[in-house]
This record gives C-alpha cells, sequence and structure tokens, in this order.
C-alpha cells in the first residue's frame, strides 16, 4: 500500500477531465446536442462503441457522479470527444482537455 504522500502525488499528476463548465456554457449559448467522436488512437471497447453516439447537451453533462461527463462515459485519460451542436450555431468540439 502507498503511502499517503505517493497516492497524493498520483491523485495529482492524474488527467483532469475540464469539461463540464465549458458545456455548461455552451449549453447557456444555446447549443443543444452532443455527437461523441472516438479518437483515431482509440483502442478500447468502450471508446470505440460510442463513436456517433448522439445525446441531448442537458443529459450529457447532468446525473454526474463526478465533474468529469467525458471520463466517467468511457475512462480517465480518455483523449475522444464531442462534437456540440446549436441550432444556427458553429458546430464546436471538446475533450475532456478543453475546447479545439
Amino acid at each position: 500500500m502507498d503511502s499517503h504522500e505517493k497516492f497524493k502525488q498520483k491523485i495529482m499528476a492524474a488527467p483532469k477531465d475540464v469539461s463540464l463548465p465549458i458545456l455548461q456554457e455552451m449549453m447557456n449559448e444555446g447549443y443543444t446536442d452532443t455527437l461523441w467522436r472516438t479518437s483515431a488512437g482509440a483502442t478500447d471497447a468502450p471508446c470505440i462503441a460510442k463513436n456517433g453516439d448522439q445525446e441531448a447537451l442537458d443529459d450529457f453533462i447532468s446525473g454526474l457522479m463526478y465533474e468529469a461527463p467525458i471520463f466517467e462515459k468511457t475512462h480517465v485519460g480518455c483523449q475522444c470527444g464531442v462534437e456540440v451542436i446549436g441550432d444556427g450555431l458553429e458546430t464546436r468540439f471538446v475533450t475532456a482537455f478543453g475546447e479545439e
């Protein structure tokens, strides 16, 4: 078992999903839907299986256990993202690491 300090260092070094506030702001701007886009380098089943999944933006960011919508849909460190769509708005792309 790791010491408290080693455990803390692991946690602090883990990738963070910063997509929630971005997606919340987009919802406030009138964006309504998401379309999952699996990363070209994905090799894990949860990511590959989600490619093309559509979900309402409010559903995508509600009912979360953590403030990490992308990671909760697949796994921590996921490189995939969602196209965020709104009627008459430019489509935008968000990953766990920010907007691209």
